[in-house]
C-alpha cells in the first residue's frame, strides 16, 4: 500500500512541475517569430564614427517636421565637420556651401499618442534624439543618417533620404531661416526596444 502511495505522489509531481515551467516561460516577452525579446538596449550608447565631428563640428541647420498625419513632431539640429586649414568651417555663409559628413547635435521627438504598426507599438511621449551613425549632407539633402531616440522606449530611426525646405537657409526675401522643414518619404523607425519594426514615416 505504501509503495502505491509513493508512486501516486511521483505521478502527481511531474505534471505540477511541467505546468509551473510552462507558466514561467509564458511570461517572457515575445515577437512575431516566438523568440524572446530583451527590452533593455545597450548597443546604442555611443555614436559610430562621429566623436571627432561632434567635438569639433558646428551646428549649421535646425529643422522641425511633422509626420503627415500629425502623429509626431521631429526637431533636429544638424552639425557638420570643420575641415579647413585656417580653422574656419566648410559651409560658411549659407547651408548650400556645405557638403560632407553630418550628424545630429541635438534632437527632440514628440509622439502624440501610441502608434501601432502590426505587432509594434511606438509609445506616446517625448524622446531625446541623438546620432547613432553619421550620414552625408549635400545640396540640401541628408542621406544615410541613423538616429536613436530615447524616452518611453528606445527607437532606432533611419533618415534614409530627406530634403530641407531651402538649401540656402533663406526665405524668398533673402532672410535667414531660423528653423526649416525637413521633407522625407524614406524615413523609417527601424526598431523599438530592439525589436525590428520598420515603420515608414512621411515627414513634412
Amino acid at each position: 500500500m505504501r509503495a502505491q502511495n509513493k508512486n501516486f505522489k511521483k505521478q502527481m509531481m511531474t505534471p505540477s512541475i511541467l505546468i509551473a515551467l510552462v507558466m514561467a516561460l509564458s511570461g517572457c516577452p515575445k515577437n512575431n517569430t516566438n523568440t524572446n525579446v530583451n527590452p533593455i538596449v545597450t548597443a546604442y550608447a555611443s555614436c559610430t564614427n562621429c566623436n571627432a565631428m561632434m567635438t569639433n563640428g558646428q551646428e549649421f541647420l535646425s529643422t522641425e517636421s511633422t509626420e503627415i498625419q500629425s502623429g509626431l513632431t521631429l526637431s533636429l539640429g544638424f552639425a557638420g565637420q570643420i575641415a579647413t586649414a585656417s580653422g574656419g568651417n566648410t559651409y560658411g555663409y549659407s547651408v548650400s556651401q556645405y557638403q560632407g559628413a553630418v550628424a545630429v547635435s541635438r534632437g527632440n521627438l514628440i509622439i502624440q499618442q501610441n502608434m501601432y504598426q502590426g505587432y509594434c507599438v511606438l509609445p506616446a511621449g517625448q524622446y531625446t534624439v541623438g546620432t547613432l551613425s553619421v550620414g552625408h549632407y549635400g545640396a540640401g539633402i541628408v542621406q544615410g543618417l541613423k538616429l536613436v531616440g530615447t524616452g518611453p522606449a528606445v527607437l532606432v530611426i533611419n533618415l534614409n533620404t530627406a530634403q530641407i525646405s531651402s538649401q540656402n537657409n533663406r526665405d524668398p526675401y533673402g532672410n535667414l531661416l531660423p528653423i526649416q522643414r525637413l521633407f522625407s518619404t524614406q524615413t523609417v523607425i527601424e526598431s523599438v526596444n530592439g525589436q525590428v519594426c520598420n515603420v515608414s514615416l512621411i515627414l513634412q
